[in-house]
Parts: C-alpha cells; structure tokens; sequence
C-alpha cells in the first residue's frame, strides 16, 4: 500500500532506514493507447508520400504551383483534437472502406478563402472578411478536398486496397458523425505554400481504428525493429520513383540591352539566339540534364532525346 502523499520512499511503513523502495502508483486504465514510434516512423513516410502526391494535384486543381510541407504527427484523443477547432471552420469527414472509422479532414477558413479565390481565377494574396463560407464556395472548396481525400488509396497501396466511400462537409465539428471523445486520433499537420512567404496550415486526422491495420501491415512488410529494413526501402524507393517532377526544356539565353527591355510592350517579338538544329537543355530543378532537340509528337510539340557527342560529330 501507499504511503501518505508527502511520504518518501525511505519513509512508507515498513520500509528499514536506508532502503529504498518504490512507492505504488496510481495507474488510471482509462488512458488512451498509442502508437508506438517504430510504427509513426513507418507511417511518416506515407504521409510524405501523400504530401508530394497532393503536390501535384492542387497545381492542376489551383493551376498555381504548389507546395505541401508535412508537420510533426501527434497523437491525441478526439475531445483534444474537437476541442481546439474554431467555430464556424471548413470540416470534410470521409470512410476508406473496408476499414472502419472516418479521416477528417480540417481546412480553415482563411486556407478555404484563399483557394476559392485562385478558383475564381484571383491570385490567393488578397485581404478576406472572417465568416463562414457560402454554398458556391464551399462546393468551390470541396473539389480540392476531394482531390487530397482522393489520394489516399493510391498512397496505402502497397499495405491494403482502399477507396474513399462516403463523406460528407460540415462547418462546425458539432454536425460530424459522433465519435467517443477518448477515441484516439492522429494528427496529420500540412503546410499549403503558394510561395516562401505565403503559407497556410491545415490538418488531416485519422482514427487509431483506420490506422491500426495499415500499422500493422507495415510492420509485417518492414519488420518490428529500429532498422529500417528492405521492406521500407522497396516502399520508399517505389513511391520516391513515382513522385511527379517538373521538367523544362531551355532555350539558349538571348541579350537585350536595358532601353530595349525598358521599351518592350505587348506585341514586340523577341529573337532568340537558337540555330536550327542546336541541342536544346531539358533541365531538372534548374540543373541540365539532357540534351534534346525540338520535334512533333502528331499536332503537338515534343523533343527528342539526343546523344551530345553524336550531335557534335
């Protein structure tokens, strides 16, 4: 038995002077479980999969580039989670049947605001009122929860077949399906970053009951240990090969003088530097790559891949 609160150790009843023994606990059995680190490391690697994958899809859907940067996975229960969303928000909940469970998806609305104005063909830098959304723009919104919810079966691929079932948009957590506010979730933190200055947060969170099997078919794949095994770096070598890249083929660079480019106005034709025939630069992330020349594909324009030193004999 426990001593008095205040009790040392060396000081509980029947304990002899200089020894030391370990004072009983409380232990409250309701405490929610958690994901061991072995299985959120492995689980990482997904979401930043569905981090690139989403990339791309919301450069399409925005027609603006797009980077999404994933944050630190926490876990927590649902009344922790619940309790910190604002009221009126932008809330999309969704099954990936045939697992149990619904993955709720958070975009505030200042996020929401910004993406109905790239919609509408606006920049997303403008100064927008704080209210809920209208019916047009949350349809508006919705296509591009869509597209992110979308890409979740593609990325759980490799551990079960998924497919996004039902779903449905609320403006405040109190119209969701119920959930048990023990229920444990994880936290999946996203940054949407239209440039290096403007960026907005929001959050994916998906039930213990979804992630649980995908857990456990990862460790079956990957192994229990610390170690990343051979099973992980299949995945990862898979998903980093399908990772979408931008690719841009260069022209030789051409000179004006600063009176010339003060004076150009819409309409003036600039000559480039380019002889027919020359090799062009396909470059990757503004590093050259191959070299390529200028073709047709059908009606549309293409380039064909060419060997340098064949092209200077």
């Amino acid at each position: 038995m426990a001593g008095p609160p205040d009790a040392r150790p060396d000081e509980l009843p029947g304990t002899a002077a200089g020894e030391h023994r370990l004072a009983a606990r409380v232990y409250d059995f309701r405490l929610p479980e958690t994901l061991d680190r072995t299985r959120i490391r492995g689980l990482r690697v997904l979401y930043e999969v569905l981090a690139h994958r989403s990339s791309g899809t919301l450069a399409t859907r925005l027609r603006v580039p797009v980077n999404l940067a994933l944050g630190e996975l926490e876990q927590h229960s649902w009344g922790e989670l619940s309790g910190t969303l604002p009221e009126p928000t932008c809330l999309f909940a969704a099954t990936l049947p045939p697992l149990s469970g619904r993955v709720v998806l958070h975009i505030p609305l200042p996020l929401a605001l910004v993406i109905v104005d790239l919609r509408m063909g606006g920049n997303g830098k403008g100064r927008y009122p704080e209210r809920a959304l209208t019916e047009i723009e949350q349809r508006l919104v919705a296509g591009v929860a869509d597209d992110v919810l979308s890409e979740l079966p593609a990325v759980f691929a490799p551990l079960a077949t998924l497919q996004v079932g039902a779903s449905v948009q609320v403006a405040s957590v109190q119209f969701l399906p119920p959930v048990r506010p023990t229920e444990m979730y994880l936290l999946v933190p996203l940054t949407l970053g239209l440039d290096e200055e403007t960026t907005f947060p929001f959050e994916l969170c998906f039930p213990f009951s979804v992630l649980h099997p995908l857990a456990d078919a990862l460790a079956t794949q990957g192994g229990e240990d610390d170690q990343p095994s051979a099973g992980d770096s299949q995945v990862v070598m898979h998903r980093l090969l399908g990772t979408p890249v931008d690719m841009r083929v260069r022209f030789p660079s051409t000179t004006l003088t600063p009176a010339d480019f003060l004076h150009l106005a819409v309409g003036d034709v600039i000559g480039l530097s380019y002889d027919n025939g020359s090799p062009l630069s396909l470059v990757v992330g503004n590093q050259h790559h191959l070299d390529v020349l200028p073709t047709t594909n059908g009606k549309r324009l293409a380039c064909v891949v060419i060997d340098p030193e064949e092209k200077r004999a």
